[in-house]
């Protein structure tokens, strides 16, 4: 497994979190690889008893069936992977990505990805959907590995994005490309976020806080890919009768917003400023009231220009900011329900619950439940 990257981290994570909760621990050996290298030789005369891998090319899939081991894949990387397999959700990762630019009023949208990486190609295929459907069009760019190892994506890309309409909200298919595409911005001139507003995948930390402005990132459940990998593969291992292929999609935790998203597209400034002031502030306990006040525009006014904008209310948009700051809370923290509606602007835990459910569909303790069992908790 290619342990450099922040996903791998997480998968190797989420094995030690089984580890530690198994009764009978195992002996690991961790077969350092790069992406597509194949397995080594020496693993043909191997005496384990099972392995995990990302099974990236169907190369390593056939040296691994030679193995006869039971194999558990973590990776996204086949349309069709003979191993049973823990990946992300592509169409859920589309509906955030693509609720984090509507938030922010975007009107053009495009994806810059990998050509032949299964996971990239995901990930296009239901943003472009999700889009299509409401009448939208999707602006795609998809490089071929050879352009990104040869350094030539910076310059497709400044050439690619200098002929879309602006401001333009990309997603990128993961952060090593949301770093090419912040390069891109700063050879063309580019400003970002205004011009082009960049979202990628995997919330490298690293990545991410190296670049200008720091990328904003999918954060993947990849601790939770991991664990159940490890708990699948103990099964098998068992002989217990669980299912030897198909794949678990797994939900992503959320996103961690930063310098290259924050901009708020509207043709009205007034509304562009209400936008800015609620992102800010919304789990402040900011009011509509105080809002209005703070924007030089008659309440009434304001109230029917920013419904005409993005088609909701002012009220409706402080609730979705603080109902996303407590999903990601729900989802990564074990703070309690009190703690949570406090950071989030409400003195009570009632009122809080009742916004939620509204907003998200269900209940807080609901979406707690309901991410524990994506991530094998």
């Amino acid at each position: 497994m290619d342990d450099t990257g922040s996903y791998a981290r997480d998968l190797l994570e989420g094995i030690a979190r089984h580890q530690r909760e198994s009764s009978k621990p195992w002996s690991l050996h961790l077969v350092r690889r790069r992406r597509f290298e194949l397995p080594p030789e020496c693993l043909n005369a191997w005496t384990g008893d099972g392995v995990i891998a990302r099974v990236d090319s169907l190369e390593v899939e056939v040296a691994l069936k030679r193995t006869g081991l039971p194999v558990v894949n973590v990776s996204g990387a086949l349309e069709n992977p003979y191993f049973p397999t823990f990946v992300q959700d592509p169409v859920l990762a589309a509906r955030l990505a693509l609720g984090c630019f509507d938030e922010r009023g975007h009107r053009h949208h495009a994806f810059i990805g990998d050509s032949l990486q299964q996971w990239s190609l995901d990930r296009l295929r239901h943003f472009d959907r999700l889009l299509c459907e409401r009448g939208d069009i999707c602006r795609r760019l998809l490089l071929h590995p050879d352009d990104l190892y040869a350094d030539r994506a910076v310059q497709m890309i400044h050439d690619w994005l200098r002929k879309q309409p602006r401001p333009l909200a990309v997603w990128a298919g993961d952060d090593a490309m949301g770093l090419q595409v912040l390069n891109a911005c700063l050879r063309g001139g580019l400003r970002v976020p205004d011009d082009v507003a960049v979202l990628g995948v995997d919330n490298d930390v690293t990545l991410t806080k190296m670049t200008t402005p720091p990328l904003s990132s999918l954060i993947l459940n990849g601790e939770g890919a991991g664990f159940l990998a490890a708990r699948a593969l103990e099964q098998l291992m068992a002989g217990d009768q669980v299912k030897k292929s198909g794949v678990t999609a797994l939900a992503p935790l959320g996103i961690a917003f930063r310098g290259s998203t924050d901009v708020h597209v509207a043709d009205d400034s007034h509304v562009s400023l209400a936008l800015k002031i609620i992102e800010r502030e919304a789990c402040q306990g900011l009011r509509v009231a105080e809002l209005a006040s703070r924007v030089p525009l008659a309440r009434r006014q304001l109230e029917t220009k920013f419904k005409a904008a993005l088609g909701r209310t002012l009220l409706t948009q402080i609730r979705i900011v603080q109902c996303r700051k407590a999903q990601f809370l729900l989802e990564t923290t074990d703070l309690t329900m009190v703690a949570i509606a406090e950071r989030c602007g409400y003195e009570h835990l009632e009122h809080f619950s009742r916004v939620f459910k509204k907003v998200v569909g269900h209940t807080p303790g609901q979406h707690r439940r309901i991410k524990c069992e994506f991530a094998g908790r």
